[in-house]
């Protein structure tokens, strides 16, 4: 703590035991006979249940002064479970600044409404068996995509669509069909989209991107 000004450590102090963190920190070790009334602070705070809770204070007050300023690199999307919560927790720290990997920047662009980069993130979603962020963390239904999946793509389609399942993680087999047959319809949606716009830009020599226009659909 010494290493800070007081009023950086002050600034840093969990607001609710920012008083008592700062007489116990700052008390003065000179003057001692003020040893009885620290005492009584650290009794009154057991005494009233709220011990535990100053531990906690004291530790993140610690925590935060530890790491002055907290460098992230990306990227925080698709690389496990609840980036959405990741990003509520960087978003509380006072120093911080993120280098955005590629995977953000697609989550950011679905985010600002683009259609290629709204059906990549469900594509990737689906694939690693990651749904449950779309759902559970931002509140979007997927039953529309779900429904078009099993009316649109039979059981005998999904070979190379079957989705990267954790082992640790227990799956009905007509679950894992499920999620295969969205990611092959948002697959096939995501090339039909990729399309458009790789043909409304021939500037970004991306031609070897379009996939359909090569299927021969007579010989499947």
């Amino acid at each position: 703590m010494s290493k800070y000004t007081r009023s950086k450590v002050r600034k840093a102090m969990p607001k609710d035991m920012s008083y008592i963190l700062e007489e116990l920190l700052f008390k003065d070790s000179v003057l001692t006979n003020k040893g009885s009334y620290y005492w009584n602070i650290i009794q009154n705070v057991i005494e009233l249940g709220a011990a535990n809770r100053l531990i906690e204070a004291l530790s993140e007050l610690m925590q935060e002064l530890v790491v002055d300023h907290l460098h992230v690199l990306g990227d925080i999307y698709d690389r496990g479970p609840s980036p959405d919560k990741i990003i509520d927790l960087l978003a509380a720290q006072k120093s911080i600044d993120i280098q955005w990997g590629n995977h953000d920047a697609i989550w950011m662009g679905a985010a600002s409404g683009s259609r290629v980069l709204i059906a990549n993130v469900l594509r990737i979603c689906a694939r690693y068996d990651n749904l449950e962020i779309i759902e559970d963390g931002y509140g979007i239904s997927l039953r529309p995509l779900v429904a078009f999946a099993e009316a649109t793509y039979p059981d005998d389609t999904i070979a190379e669509f079957m989705p990267k399942i954790d082992d640790a993680v227990d799956h009905f087999p007509e679950e894992v069909k499920q999620i295969a047959k969205m990611q092959q319809a948002i697959t096939i949606i995501q090339f039909k989209l990729e399309a458009q716009v790789i043909k409304r830009h021939p500037e970004f020599q991306t031609d070897n991107r379009l996939f359909l226009d090569k299927l021969n659909l007579e010989k499947g």
